[in-house]
């Protein structure tokens, strides 16, 4: 036999080991993978039965506007246009969660007041598992009023209505266990005041369809149908659970990256309540966008009206005074002459009068700006039409603005391009400052000249007779009346056009519907899900425990830790014998070829009980026999309990000197022979002799008399008594048996062998798995068919 060299592995190789491997294994434990696969399934059927449904309704929008998404980086470089109708996407979307939004939807839908249906036994507490939310299929019309005193112990207040007959219905404030828990440590620390105490334990037996009045609610509760029963809580306080249920459960997208359709939706756990509730989101959503847009045209026309109306009463009081002084003086009308000059000088005071209405409004633009609440650039004025650059900068302002308040959702205040955006408003700012400034002093200074030219007119009208220049004086206030009130009738006109003639961002191109079932949860995904991840908790479980198990199951397990041959690879003994038959076959034929001229001594041991080191004896002898060779079995294992044979006479009498070596072997079936232990008690028989030439002696008579003398050694490992057996024999095998066996032991032979120099020892894998022994046992077969073939083909020539 060849000599081999003890294999130390390492990590390459350890990390390309075969995956076959592995995935034998892992099957290993594939009862314990399916188990866990059809436990975690169950519990996505469990979770599918009994999870609480909810409902999914969809709604559309269609901007009819242009569709405008930002990143960080346009904000920068934003330089929007006069009268730009861009609609910002990223800033439409944020708006559908800020919470003015939601709280009109919730005005709108009038959610403060929501029915529950009860399971429920008398003295249990209120458990969510037992409420079902009712909506449209409520079986009364509730008409109620919750008093002022109530808020001051809770904002959200549970009523507990249990209907006693088809009249009368009891009427009881029902508190969670969390509540409870708070009453009793008040009480207990004498905090609970008499009206707190009181609200706990209200109770009251009322009508229905009566009104009634009690401390904490007042109201009606009309029947819609009869044989009401049960019992129902009646949720009514603050506005926040609808919000939290709008909040939490709306979601607002784009239908497509570069669209201009935006995709409402709810899901909700009443099918009826959530395309309501989306429909109300729609119509909030384009109401509030298009009362943002006219807000500045209602703030004019407001302005234009309270002037008007001032206008009208001056226009009244001096068109009187006018006719009271001509009938008093007797004095017809002006000259030519003198009316022209009126005339003019109206028109100029018109003008001022203009100028004056300029700079206030740039005034309180200005104000506005220094203290952050410039939002828009006012319509009244011709200012803003002849210096189109403030109405671009305050445009512009609003822009970044936007961009700013859309990227803190995202961003820190200290992000290098919002710092870059907050250095681009306060310098824009600053621009847009001196150009108001600049306009302030530019319209002062036109009124100045106005104020000569019209100083200078009433110097030459100051010549005419003291009448003449009374009436003269009344005319052209009169005058300027008329034209500042004719002016302002032709704003407010231009104004209501603009207004009407504005639309919303968008229109309602799908209306929400009911939906007719439930979207979550997704039952095939979340079986399915359930199914792999079963199977890969399952796989990872047995990973696991295969990583912590250090025991041989493959023949590459074996020979990932030792390059010592392996001789034999054989199935379980109880499972298809013919197989096991072959296998063995296989052995002798190894066995016969390695020792060719040598002395047939075959030492057999193992590393601990169960590993079929006795079978492997036996049935080697037995195939020895069959095949028409002498064997003979020696039972070597001196300090084993049991051993082949209960004789007295055997291997330790034979040592002593007390029996002659025919007294101690005994004739078996096929030819084969045994000698068994004996008692080891016999007087003479001491370890010693194991190292005696008695011992070689004997081996050699046997292997002279037996063509194949069988040794069942001790452990290897844990006595010497092996080493000794294994330096007289001519081959050692070491069985190994598949999931017993570990990987430790295979350690400790490789450093006896290496240690003692045992280069006649070899590895048989016992209790392999019949699929992956069959392939390796036909091979052999085969080979062994090829070989005697050739040997007898050989002979005959």
């Amino acid at each position: 036999m060849s000599s081999h060299k003890h294999y130390h592995p390492n990590n390459d190789l350890v990390d390309k080991a075969d995956v076959g491997a592995l995935i034998a294994k892992l099957l290993t434990y594939k009862r314990s993978i399916v188990l866990t696969a059809l436990f975690v399934f169950f519990l996505g059927v469990f979770y599918v039965s009994n999870a609480t449904k909810y409902y999914e309704a969809t709604g559309d929008i269609l901007f009819t506007k242009d569709i405008k998404q930002k990143s960080a980086s346009d904000f920068l470089a934003v330089t929007p246009t006069l009268g730009t109708k861009d609609v910002n996407i990223d800033d439409e979307l944020s708006l559908f969660q800020t919470p003015e939004f939601i709280q009109s939807v919730v005005e709108r839908l009038t959610m403060n007041i929501r029915v529950y249906h009860l399971r429920y036994k008398e003295g249990d507490y209120v458990r969510k598992s037992d409420m079902t939310e009712l909506y449209k299929d409520i079986p009364f019309n509730l008409m109620l009023k919750k008093n002022d005193r109530i808020t001051r112990f809770s904002d959200n207040v549970y009523f507990m209505l249990s209907v006693i007959d088809e009249k009368q219905f009891r009427l009881s404030v029902e508190v969670s266990f969390f509540q409870h828990i708070k009453r009793k440590i008040k009480e207990s620390l004498a905090l609970l005041s008499s009206d707190e105490q009181a609200f706990y334990e209200y109770t009251a037996l009322l009508n229905f369809d009566e009104d009634f009045v009690t401390p904490w609610l007042s109201g009606k509760v009309m029947k819609k149908q009869n044989n009401i029963h049960d019992h129902y809580l009646i949720s009514y306080g603050a506005e926040e659970d609808g919000i939290n249920l709008i909040k939490q459960n709306l979601k607002v997208e784009r239908a497509n990256k570069t669209g201009n359709i935006i995709v409402i939706k709810m899901q909700d756990e009443i099918a009826e309540r959530a395309p309501i509730i989306v429909n109300a989101v729609m119509s909030s959503y384009l109401e509030s966008g298009l009362k943002q847009e006219t807000q500045s045209d209602n703030n004019v026309i407001r302005f234009i009206d309270e002037q008007l109306q001032t206008m009208q009463a001056d226009l009244e009081k001096e068109s009187r005074s006018i006719e009271h002084f001509k009938a008093q003086n007797k004095f017809l009308d002006l000259s030519a002459k003198t009316q022209l000059k009126v005339v003019t000088i109206s028109e100029l005071e018109k003008k001022k009068y203009d100028l004056e209405i300029e700079e206030a409004i740039i005034a309180n633009m200005l104000s506005d700006l220094l203290s952050g609440s410039l939002t828009q650039a006012p319509t009244i004025s011709s200012q803003t039409t002849t210096n189109p650059s403030i109405t671009a900068n305050i445009t512009k302002l609003q822009e970044l603005n936007a961009a700013r308040s859309s990227m803190l959702i995202d961003y820190t205040p200290e992000h290098p391009d919002l710092i870059k955006v907050e250095e681009n408003i306060k310098s824009l700012k600053r621009t847009l400052e001196q150009s108001l400034r600049s306009a302030i002093q530019e319209n002062r200074k036109k009124r100045q000249t106005l104020a000569s030219t019209i100083l200078t007119h009433e110097r030459e009208l100051s010549v005419a007779p003291s009448q003449e220049k009374v009436l003269s004086d009344l005319n052209r206030n009169y005058l300027v009346r008329t034209k500042v009130f004719d002016f302002l009738l032709q704003r407010r006109a231009e104004v209501g056009i603009s207004k009407s003639a504005k639309e919303p961002k968008g229109r309602i191109i799908n209306q929400a519907v009911q939906p007719k079932t439930a979207s979550k949860p997704n039952k095939p995904v979340v079986l399915i899900i359930a199914l792999f991840a079963g199977l890969f908790l399952g796989v990872l479980q047995a990973f696991i425990r295969v990583i912590r198990d250090d025991r041989i199951y493959t023949l590459q397990d074996v020979r990932l830790h030792s390059h010592m041959p392996i001789y034999g690879l054989l199935p379980v003994f109880s499972e298809k014998k013919t197989l096991y038959n072959d296998a063995m076959r296989s052995l002798l034929f190894r066995i016969s070829q390695e020792l060719k001229d040598k002395p047939k001594v075959i030492s057999i041991t193992g590393s601990v009980p169960g590993e079929g080191r006795l079978t492997t004896v036996v049935e080697l002898c037995r195939i020895i026999g069959e095949s028409g060779k002498r064997a003979v079995a020696v039972d070597f294992d001196i300090r084993a309990e049991r051993s082949v044979s209960s004789s007295r006479f055997g291997i330790v009498s034979y040592l002593a000197g007390k029996n002659r070596l025919e007294d101690i072997i005994y004739k078996a079936q096929h030819g084969v022979s045994v000698i068994p232990i004996g008692d080891i008690s016999h007087e003479g028989f001491t370890l010693g002799v194991l190292s005696s030439d008695k011992l070689t002696d004997l081996f050699s008579r046997l292997s002279q008399e037996y063509d194949y003398v069988v040794v069942q050694a001790p452990y290897l490992g844990l006595l010497s008594d092996a080493v000794v057996l294994a330096h007289v024999a001519s081959l050692n095998l070491v069985v190994l048996r598949s999931g017993r066996s570990r990987i430790a032991y295979i350690k400790s032979a490789n450093r006896l062998v290496d240690d003692y120099q045992l280069n006649n020892t070899a590895f048989i894998l016992n209790a392999l798995p019949l699929d992956a022994i069959r392939p390796w046992v036909e091979h052999r077969s085969f080979n062994v068919f090829s070989r005697l073939k050739s040997r007898f083909t050989r002979k005959s020539s």
